[in-house]
C-alpha cells in the first residue's frame, strides 16, 4: 500500500478535525515547514509541555498531547506534518465543562480507520490528582468528546487499582494495550503539584467486548512500558528496576530476553519496528521497592539507546538535549519522536523531537 504524501495527509487529518460544525481553528495560519530541517529537528517551541509523541499509522504524522498554556495545567491533543511544521489541528475539547476544573488529554495512540485512543482525566483546580477519566475512542475533531469505553480508576482483575494508564497503544484494530499504573501525589517548591506515575502490570482492552474487557499480562509486574509487536499476537514490555527487554507471546504465554542492557541501566520506554529496537537507559532514574507502597520508579529520562536485534549492537544516539522520554519509531524504522527537555530554554519543559537514525 502507498504512503500518503505529505498533502494528501494534510487534507485527510483536516477533514477529520473539521466537520460542518468544526471551524478551522481561529487565528490558523498557513502551512509551513519546521524551523530547522537538519536532524535533529526541534518540532514544538510552545512554552508549554509537549508530550507522549505517537505517530499516525502510514508516518505522515505525529499526534501528542500538549500543555494548552504556560498558565494552566489543561492539557490538548495536536498532531504536526511528519517533518515538522504547523501544527494541523489542536483538540481541546471539555468532557465535563467545569470552569473549576482542570482537563487533560494524554497519551493519544492512532489506530486504524483514522481512529484514535486517548486518556482524559479530570481534577478541581488545587486538588492533587485526578478525581475521574476514561479511556476514550474518537477522531482528533475539535468538537469530538469521544466515546467513554473504560472509566478510571478501576479495579483490575489482577486485584490491584489503577489510577492511570500510560504507553496506550492499538495492538489490534479491536485492542488496545497499554501500563495500568498507579499514582502518587505531593508538592514540591512549596505548591507545585509532582505527580508520580509508576507502573503496575501491562493490560489489554478488548473493545470486540461489551462492555469492553480488561485483562492483564501474566508476570508483567511491575511494568515500565510496553510497545505491540507487528504479528498482534506479542508484546514488548520492561519492567522497574530491570535493564532488559522482554517479549511475550499472548497465545502461549512465553517469555524471552529480546536484549538486556546490563551495566547501561534500568530499561524503560521500548519502541520496536522490524529489527530496531529504541529504548531509554539509565539516566535520571530512580527504581525503589517501598515496603508499604510497593515498587515505585520515579523516572526523569535518560539516554536514548538503539539496538540492531538482528546482531544485538547497541549505538548510543547523541542528542543537543537532556533527559529523552518516551521515544516512538517512525514506522518505518528510520526516524524517532521522543519528549526531551533543551536546557539552554529560560523556562525548561518537555519539546518533541525528531531524530534521523543511523
Amino acid at each position: 500500500m502507498r504512503t500518503a504524501g505529505p498533502a494528501a495527509a494534510l487534507v485527510a487529518i483536516l477533514a477529520l478535525a473539521c466537520g460542518h460544525q468544526d471551524p478551522f481553528p481561529a487565528g490558523g495560519v498557513a502551512d509551513v515547514g519546521p524551523w530547522s530541517p537538519n536532524p535533529p529537528v526541534r518540532l514544538t517551541f510552545s512554552r508549554g509541555s509537549d508530550m507522549e509523541p505517537a505517530w499516525l499509522e502510514d508516518g505522515s504524522g505525529i499526534a501528542y498531547s500538549f500543555q494548552q498554556e504556560e498558565t494552566t495545567q489543561d492539557r490538548c491533543l495536536g498532531a504536526l506534518p511528519a517533518a515538522g511544521g504547523t501544527r494541523w489541528v489542536a483538540k481541546c475539547v471539555r468532557v465535563v465543562a467545569d470552569t473549576d476544573s482542570v482537563e487533560a488529554l494524554r497519551e493519544v495512540a492512532a489506530g486504524p480507520g483514522a481512529r484514535f485512543a486517548w486518556r482524559d482525566a479530570r481534577s478541581k483546580i488545587g486538588r492533587l490528582g485526578p478525581d475521574v477519566g476514561s479511556i476514550r475512542l474518537g477522531t482528533l475533531g475539535r468538537t469530538d468528546t469521544g466515546t467513554a469505553i473504560r472509566s478510571i480508576p478501576y479495579l483490575a482483575p489482577s486485584g490491584n487499582l489503577h489510577l492511570a494508564v500510560t504507553h496506550l497503544r492499538w495492538l489490534t484494530p479491536t485492542m488496545l494495550t497499554y501500563v495500568g499504573a498507579t499514582a502518587f501525589y505531593g508538592l514540591e517548591c512549596g505548591r507545585c503539584q509532582d505527580t508520580t506515575l509508576t507502573g503496575l502490570e501491562v493490560t489489554l482492552l478488548d473493545l470486540a467486548a461489551s462492555p469492553a474487557a480488561v485483562s492483564i499480562v501474566p508476570n508483567t509486574y511491575p511494568a515500565s512500558s510496553v510497545w505491540p509487536a507487528a504479528d498482534g499476537a506479542s508484546l514488548y514490555y520492561t519492567l522497574g528496576g530491570d535493564s532488559r527487554v522482554y517479549r511475550q507471546s499472548l497465545a502461549s504465554g512465553a517469555v524471552t530476553v529480546v536484549h538486556d542492557f546490563g551495566a547501561l541501566g534500568i530499561a524503560r520506554d521500548v519502541s520496536v519496528r522490524g529489527e530496531r529496537l529504541v529504548a531509554v537507559v539509565g539516566g535520571a532514574v530512580i527504581f525503589t521497592d517501598d515496603p508499604e507502597l510497593g515498587p515505585v520508579q520515579r523516572d526523569k529520562g535518560g539516554p536514548l539507546m538503539l539496538v540492531d536485534l538482528a546482531d544485538g549492537q547497541v549505538t548510543g544516539i547523541p542528542l543537543p538535549v537532556v533527559n529523552v522520554r518516551r521515544p516512538a519509531l517512525s514506522p518505518d524504522g528510520r526516524r524517532v519522536v521522543v519528549e526531551a527537555m533543551d536546557p539552554t530554554r529560560f523556562r525548561p519543559v518537555p519539546d518533541l523531537w525528531l531524530l534521523e537514525l543511523p
